[in-house]
């Protein structure tokens, strides 16, 4: 069983995030059995990474300081979503969305716990650092 190195595993987490920086496609088709319709639809996704003190990511924070006191900011993730459903009365939906992976913080003395704040959500996602077998 591998140890936890919480230096080493922030680092990990930081590398995913920047690894999932550039544009995205997805598409996709929905088939209706009752009506025996399908409807196709496309989604393009640019994923920003930003720095821990970047403005949106600070701001984001700030807003949970209450829930996760002792946690700061890892990194962000800006993702921007454009999207289009065949057929649809909205021609193209566009959304964008911040995660923020907060430091983890030791758990029971066995495991490190963080959390994943996400723009326009209440509360935080929890994840937790587990070793590797």
């Amino acid at each position: 069983m591998t140890e936890l190195r919480p230096d080493r595993d922030f680092i990990e987490i930081v590398n995913f995030f920047e690894k999932l920086a550039g544009r995205w496609f997805s598409q996709r088709t929905t088939h209706a059995l009752s009506t025996q319709q399908s409807k196709a639809g496309k989604s393009d996704l640019e994923v920003t990474f930003l720095a821990p003190d970047t403005d949106a990511v600070q701001q984001l924070w700030q807003t949970h300081l209450a829930v996760q006191p002792n946690a700061t900011p890892l990194c962000g993730l800006q993702i921007q979503q454009s999207s289009t459903i065949e057929g649809d009365s909205q021609p193209q939906v566009l959304t964008t969305t911040l995660l923020v992976p907060l430091t983890p913080h030791l758990q029971a003395g066995e495991s490190y716990t963080g959390a994943l704040l996400r723009s326009g959500a209440d509360y935080p996602s929890t994840y937790t650092l587990a070793a590797e077998c």
